[in-house]
């Protein structure tokens, strides 16, 4: 196990002869002013502990670079986490688990660096923070070689100072599902989710429905599990949840208009789905809960379906089909346009978002996960350059998964034009 805390340096006034240098170094080295994946819990809510799905790896070598460690990250955290609340003095846990070589770079809140390899389970990274300070921190999930893998990062809380107060864990029924508190905040518009988005989720809680003014029977937390902004419905929409679980779920839902909406074994086997037609925009609060008292890990997909048939527009054929770029970045400043790539599929290169991927994201690597493509599969693919987004949420797809990411500069979508090798699973709506 091995393990740094270091001080972050006072930035200083960069010199304008230098912001050149200073940008390329950024770009090979974890730099914690890029925002991640936003997520925000308190002391009290991570007494239970919380999971979140993540890419380990990335394209920065720690060997050359200033912060602790070894291993490979991303430039940018894979989470900014908001951490509130912690007047107990509580540690702060951070456990990764992954079927390959895992590490974890962290920049706390008083922005020391903190390193771990191999302090988990097996070959998987774990870091503990003692009394650790309400504020931010930027997390890195790493891997000791260069190959990338899925991995789900762990974040709970122990003990507790500040006067020898002990944290109770939750009693069962003690209290009842809150809207007012706040859950993972997720973001999608009506068109997002024509293409399924998956977030996984700990099913269950200590709050019992039956002792509730709730609809419903089961176990769910008392905050929500997602606090979800649904957008641009004008085509007026069903708006689909749907739970996959090895256990028996349930699903509670307080929709935009305040009303709610339960379900129990309306999906296949044992698992939760509700739908709710023509979803008017607004706040949705998300339990994902389970029928027994006992929790699960379990996914939560968010579709929508029907509608007033919108048509996305004919794509303008560009002069020329061009060869893999790679990326979309250096097309940013062509908002609008439709481009016609040719591709081959890949199962390497870093995708984030899910429908409309980060301008960054490895085009080769995104058609597949879109389904235009199969590996090793050439064809020609259109894609339309967009603005960008205050946020993307990932999705596993023709296995590729793509990962969240908050806000970025640039965009890009594959529209329909021209014959593409696969139709991408939307059969029946």
């Amino acid at each position: 196990m091995s393990f740094f805390s270091v001080s972050r340096p006072l930035i200083a006034a960069l010199v304008v002869g230098v912001a050149g240098f200073a940008a390329s170094v950024a770009q090979a080295c974890p730099d914690w002013q890029q925002t991640g994946q936003q997520i925000r819990y308190s002391a009290d809510q991570l007494w239970s502990p919380q999971t979140l799905s993540v890419i380990a790896g990335g394209g920065d070598n720690l060997r050359n670079c200033s912060q602790p460690g070894v291993g490979y990250v991303a430039t940018r955290p894979d989470f900014d986490f908001n951490f509130s609340d912690n007047n107990a003095g509580r540690d702060l846990d951070f456990r990764v688990n992954a079927a390959c070589d895992t590490v974890i770079l962290v920049n706390d809140a008083r922005g020391q660096w903190h390193f771990n390899d191999d302090g988990g389970d097996g070959l998987n990274a774990r870091l503990r923070i003692p009394n650790a300070p309400a504020g931010s921190y930027d997390i890195w999930v790493g891997t000791y070689g260069p190959s990338t893998c899925q991995a789900t990062l762990t974040l709970e809380t122990f003990g507790g100072g500040g006067g020898g107060v002990t944290p109770q864990p939750p009693q069962a029924g003690g209290s009842c599902p809150d809207w007012q508190q706040t859950g993972q905040q997720i973001r999608y518009s009506a068109d997002q989710l024509w293409s399924p988005q998956t977030l996984s989720v700990i099913a269950g809680g200590g709050d019992n429905l039956r002792n509730c003014s709730q609809p419903g029977v089961g176990y769910v937390a008392t905050r929500p599990d997602f606090d979800f902004n649904f957008s641009d419905n004008n085509a007026g929409r069903d708006l689909d949840f749907r739970v996959n679980a090895a256990c028996d779920t349930v699903i509670l839902v307080n929709d935009a208009r305040g009303q709610w909406h339960f379900n129990d074994d309306g999906g296949d086997g044992l698992n939760a789905r509700l739908r709710i037609p023509n979803a008017p925009a607004g706040s949705y609060d998300i339990w994902v809960g389970t029928y027994g008292p006992s929790t699960c890990q379990a996914t939560l997909t968010l579709e929508t379906f029907g509608g007033v048939s919108v048509t996305p527009p004919t794509p303008q054929a560009p002069i020329g089909v061009l060869p893999d770029p790679g990326n979309m970045v250096s097309y940013r400043n062509r908002t609008g346009d439709v481009l016609m790539i040719q591709v081959t599929g890949t199962d390497s290169g870093s995708v984030w978002g899910s429908g409309i991927y980060t301008d960054d994201s490895r085009v080769a690597r995104a058609a597949v996960h879109a389904g235009l493509v199969q590996v090793g599969q050439t064809a020609v693919v259109y894609v339309q350059i967009m603005p960008g987004q205050p946020s993307y949420q990932g999705s596993s797809q023709y296995g590729v998964q793509s990962s969240n990411y908050g806000s970025w500069s640039g965009s890009y979508q594959f529209v329909r034009g021209g014959t593409e090798p696969q139709a991408g699973g939307q059969s029946g709506k």
